[in-house]
């Protein structure tokens, strides 16, 4: 005879897996949009830079100029989601950015922020910034900056320069700490189990 609640116990596995999972993976692509959108944007080179980790699947942004590229995060097939589901093992979510300038993007290192050729790395640095997302962030005033800042400590300086910025302050540190990151996780949590429940019908 066959198992009457085979079908129901493969349905709640199928339902916990898709919280599991897709409620994470979800955020996690959510958060760098939001981050993306938040942060600083001159060349682009810094919001192209985040990169998301899923048992160890890295899907990553290309690092290059321009206007963000949204990431898409690792996904899992149901038959992935269900053996790692069986053996009870926790998928670990990594949001990063690799861009060497990241601490000074993130109001953590302070430097002399100039434009035209950086020494240091050859790059060059425009008059306004390349993205056109960085373009409609901008602030400037008309004074350069007090030596070496954080990146969004402008003015202060020689009023015959400019100085600017495309982020506010402590725009890294408000995000993680000011309750739209709680938010997100969230939100897509709350959908995770909103798609499971109509995909099995409840669960009660």
């Amino acid at each position: 005879m066959k198992n009457p609640f085979k079908k129901i116990l493969r349905d709640v596995n199928m339902a916990a897996s898709i919280i599991a999972f897709d409620g994470p993976l979800d955020a996690a692509e959510k958060i760098v949009e939001e981050l993306q959108d938040a942060g600083p944007s001159w060349s682009g080179r810094y919001s192209n830079s985040w990169e998301i980790e899923a048992n160890g699947n890295i899907s990553k942004g290309n690092g290059n100029k321009g206007n963000p590229r949204r990431i898409k995060s690792p996904r899992f097939s149901q038959s992935e989601m269900r053996k790692l589901a069986k053996i009870g093992r926790d998928i670990p979510v990594n949001i990063r950015n690799f861009s060497p300038d990241k601490g000074y993007a993130q109001d953590e290192l302070i430097g002399r922020f100039r434009r035209g050729k950086v020494k240091r790395t050859g790059k060059i640095i425009g008059d306004a910034p390349y993205s056109r997302t960085g373009r409609e962030k901008l602030e400037q005033v008309g004074a350069g900056r007090g030596g070496e800042t954080l990146r969004y400590e402008i003015g202060g300086g020689d009023p015959k320069y400019v100085s600017s910025r495309t982020a506010p302050q402590n725009w890294f540190g408000t995000y993680k700490e000011g309750g739209q990151l709680q938010k997100t996780i969230k939100l897509s949590m709350n959908r995770a189990v909103a798609k499971a429940q109509k995909r099995f019908g409840g669960f009660g």
